[in-house]
């Protein structure tokens, strides 16, 4: 599991411009857990910082995706860059996983 330390919070070294969202995503965190509905907060081209239910801690490594009528988007793989009571935020990934 990710610790919880603020001092890995990165708010000073963005390389990235951020752009304010309020968009709903789905994580996958692998094995039986059901996809937990997240709340996007703001979004780059390298990450995001989101909004989670009270008290979950998420692993190093998961994926998530966005609902839509017309079918659910891409599957995107991440990895936990911090995560601070409610928020986290997360860098996208290209490396393989295979969370269900």
């Amino acid at each position: 599991m990710a610790e919880c330390a603020e001092a890995n919070v990165q708010k000073d070294k963005r390389q990235f411009e951020r752009i304010d969202t309020e968009t709903t995503v789905y994580l996958l965190l692998g094995g039986e857990r059901a996809p937990m509905q997240v709340k996007l907060k703001n979004w780059s081209s390298a990450g995001v910082c989101a909004t989670l239910e009270k008290g979950c801690l998420l692993p190093e490594e998961f994926r998530f995706y966005k609902p839509s009528p017309e079918g659910d988007g891409p599957h995107i793989n991440c990895i936990l860059m911090w995560q601070v009571g409610n928020e986290a935020g997360f860098k996208f990934s290209m490396k393989s996983k295979s969370a269900s």
